[in-house]
């Protein structure tokens, strides 16, 4: 059996996540005090380092975020940011004074959260270290306020920087007045990182850049001759008692930080921090409570979505199972309204609502108004940014394209558009000979395939790069030399340039579009209904162990390593039966059916009240990587369903067994052929499947029937992703090339 290994990513969509630990933890958002500081700095006028955009964005999206979702106050919201009045401004002395602000109005049971935005970098290390808090490498993390001033040799210091320490004892005072503080740090703070491609930004500064070489080279000496403390895992950049603490950082300490330009297909995208944005996304799709450590799941679940193998968020704190800010979930009418803004309708939602191009709405008259709940229309999304959607009047169903519509309607997804995703492909070659041939090999490619596009490096998800005269695919953002387990890369090419590409890039197009289409449930479901299926991740201490230990989110995320057993229990705690289906991804972005087994296809339905071990593996160092597994939960009523047919090993082999198709003839079958094979994509442009066979078109009338799902047909199906990455402690030598399975 090969290697398989995951982390849970994506469970509150299909379980209940995690209940608060106090009874204040339950109440309603404005049953306790809520305050919040948010730090955005874009400017450095005294030190050698380039500025940045995203911060200022950031702040803002911030504040929408908790006055919109979660009921703050304005006035219980300060920002500092640049444009401000000086008081405002995101100096050292207000950042301080705001953090002793916080703590000397901060109550029991408040909640406080604190965004950071902005560049990190690092610095010599007290002298003498401190015996109790001693720095392995010898530096500092710290946080460049606007007015960071240069490097000073006497004190071995950047003056006005906030230093890792100092941060954590201002974080600690407002906890000791009773309240819990949630800390989101979107800059880099430690570990030596790469840069990204095309429009990304990193937020880290190089230590060497604004501090001399042998101040750096004599705080590793002295570090090098500080006894070490025993090993507990890695150290925490908050340190000290992290109970009621809760700090999430954009990356790990190897990995990058980067802002850029979101949505990525706006017309006009806006930069902001990765974490931030995704976040914001997250939080303001989820349809019920998420836990810290659920938040940290699905921030990179949608990075694994969006084709990014890194960062993984890094989350510290003693209170990584309470509820996000105690947030409950709101019943009532739907929070979309339509508006008329320069000549044009618009919603008050975009990308980070969950909407797509294409989706289509359905239009009800302002609450309070007579019939309020008949619907007057739909309208159809034809551009969209971050919080904003342009709309257009559609005919849908049974409706016609309404004529006229009141200003403040309210909305609500009919319809939700999953059309193909293109693979954009770019190269990134010295000699300008193999340039052109690479080019034009790529341009011919995607003017015969619907899975592929030909890109600009910048917008490129994946370029063909000359590395040691030899050529490779790599994802645009780049590899990090230091950690192999990050981002992959197929290589080198062989002889015959097109053929390989051909083959490479229609396995990552299809491995990425499964990957994607994991998060087409545009809201977490309920507990209790019909498809209410309930997973585990165990880790089992031998073969003949049934039960395992349940493995949950860590700081790092979850790794594993050669040796260790892992298995899958799916339990259904629904009303109805379910039938699952579990698709490996592996790092080469192959795809196999792992639930149910090969000729056993009815053993994949689970009554209520079943609990079932689906999957059990044991890792091997054959590969390291992130891998993934995607469930697919559909009613079991009839004939078992499962779609074992969208198998994709190294080659594109049937499988040769006439139930694991069952499942394709369905919306969401349908949905999934589309994506993975181009079926469906245009009128006249049919891909055939592996085994040849013409995919079942769709019963229903209308262009893009095939793209996406009627919201009718969210009740017939559930997706969730999950992700793993294996650590081997001694990575192949010939990495960073990943060989086919």
């Amino acid at each position: 059996m090969s290697r398989l290994s995951f982390i849970l990513l994506g469970l509150a969509a299909l379980a209940s996540p995690a209940l608060a630990d106090s009874p204040n933890e339950n109440s309603s958002p404005a049953a306790t005090g809520r305050r919040a500081l948010l730090i955005g700095c874009t400017k450095y006028a005294d030190i050698p380092v380039h500025p940045l955009e995203g911060p200022a964005n950031d702040v803002v999206l911030m504040r929408t975020l908790l006055e919109g979702r979660f009921g703050f106050q304005s006035a219980q919201v300060v920002t500092l940011a640049e444009g401000r009045e000086d008081t405002l401004r995101p100096t050292r002395a207000n950042i301080e004074r705001e953090f002793n602000d916080l703590a000397e109005a901060a109550q029991p049971g408040d909640q406080v959260l604190i965004l950071m935005s902005g560049h990190g970098t690092q610095q010599p290390d007290e002298d003498p270290p401190d015996p109790d808090d001693p720095e392995p490498d010898g530096l500092d993390e710290v946080f460049l306020p606007a007015d960071a001033q240069p490097y000073d040799k006497k004190t071995r210091t950047i003056p006005r920087a906030i230093v890792d320490d100092e941060l954590g004892r201002w974080v600690r005072r407002i906890r000791d007045r009773g309240a819990r503080v949630w800390i989101i740090v979107d800059s880099c703070h430690s570990g030596t990182i790469i840069r990204g491609g095309g429009d990304e930004v990193e937020r880290r500064v190089p230590p060497d850049t604004i501090i001399p070489r042998e101040a750096l080279l004599m705080a590793e000496k002295r570090a090098a001759q500080t006894p070490p403390r025993e090993a507990t895992g890695p150290e925490p950049v908050i340190s000290g008692d992290l109970r009621h603490i809760v700090a999430l950082y954009a990356a790990q300490p190897e990995q990058p930080t980067i802002e850029l330009p979101l949505p990525r297909d706006a017309d006009d995208p806006q930069t902001y921090g990765l974490l931030t944005y995704t976040l914001n996304k997250v939080l303001t799709q989820a349809g019920s409570r998420l836990t810290y450590r659920e938040l940290a799941e699905k921030i990179q679940a949608e990075y694994v979505q969006s084709g990014r193998g890194t960062p993984t968020p890094l989350l510290e704190g003693a209170d990584g199972d309470r509820e996000v800010l105690g947030l409950a979930v709101w019943p009532g009418r739907s929070r979309i309204s339509l508006a008329i803004k320069e000549g044009e309708w618009q919603l008050n939602a975009g990308e980070l609502q969950g909407l797509t191009v294409g989706s289509i709405l359905r239009v009800f008259p302002p609450a309070g108004a007579v019939n309020a709940d008949k619907p007057l229309g739909h309208v159809r999304v034809k551009k969209l940014s971050g919080l904003q959607a342009g709309v257009e009047p559609c005919e849908y169903g049974d409706l016609p394209a309404p004529v006229k519509l009141p200003a403040g309607a309210r909305c609500e997804l009919a319809y939700l558009d999953c059309s193909l995703h293109k693979l954009r492909v770019a190269s990134d070659i010295q000699s300008k000979e193999t340039q052109q041939l690479a080019a034009s090999t790529l341009r011919r490619l995607a003017e015969k395939d619907s899975l592929l596009e030909s890109a600009e490096l910048k917008n490129a998800d994946w370029v063909l790069r000359e590395s040691q005269a030899q050529l490779y695919l790599e994802p645009r953002s780049g590899l990090d030399g230091n950690d192999p387990t990050l981002a992959p890369r197929f290589g080198p090419v062989d002889a015959n340039l097109g053929p390989w590409l051909d083959e490479h890039l229609h396995r990552i197009a299809r491995g990425q579009s499964l990957l994607r289409l994991a998060r087409t449930t545009p809201s977490d479901r309920p507990a209790g209904g019909e498809l209410d299926l309930a997973v585990e991740l165990l880790r089992l201490r031998d073969k003949n162990d049934k039960e395992g230990e349940p493995v949950a989110w860590q700081r790092q995320g979850i790794t594993f390593q050669p040796g260790e057993i892992l298995a899958c229990r799916l339990k259904n705690k629904g009303t109805a039966p379910v039938d699952a289906t579990l698709l490996f991804v592996d790092a080469g972005f192959g795809i196999k059916a792992v639930f149910p087994r090969r000729g056993a296809p009815t053993e994949n339905r689970i009554f209520p009240g079943e609990s079932v071990l689906a999957f059990r593996a044991k890792v091997t160092a054959k590969t390291v990587g992130l891998e993934h597994l995607v469930l697919i939960a559909v009613p079991g009523k009839g004939t078992t369903v499962e779609f074992g047919a969208l198998e994709q090993p190294a080659l594109e082999l049937s499988r040769g067994d006439q139930a694991a198709g069952r499942g394709l003839d369905s919306p969401l079958g349908r949905l999934l052929q589309a994506s993975l094979y181009g079926s469906g994509a245009s009128r006249g442009d049919v891909r055939p499947m592996p085994d040849g066979k013409q995919p079942v078109q769709s019963s229903r009338e209308g262009a893009g029937a095939t793209r996406g799902l009627h919201i009718e047909d969210f009740d017939e199906q559930s997706l969730a992703l999950f992700s793993w990455r294996v650590v081997d402690k001694q990575p192949p030598a010939d990495h960073p090339a990943v060989k086919q399975p």
